[in-house]
């Protein structure tokens, strides 16, 4: 799942279509699935605002 996100944010797609897409995985997969996903994607969020010092909720 990391490797997707990651896929994802290297091709342009923004985080919020990231987590609106795992938000869909919830219908086939279950809210535990989907919750699992929005956890992972936070993770991969955090440690790529750590790598380049951006500040999520303040630099847009």
């Amino acid at each position: 799942m990391r490797g997707h996100i990651g896929a994802a944010l290297h091709l342009g797609m923004s985080r919020e279509k990231i987590v609106e897409v795992i938000i869909q995985l919830a219908y086939y997969g279950g809210w535990p699935v989907a919750n699992n996903g929005l956890r992972v994607a936070q993770e991969v969020f955090a440690e790529l605002d750590g790598a380049t010092g951006r500040d999520a909720d303040h630099d847009q």
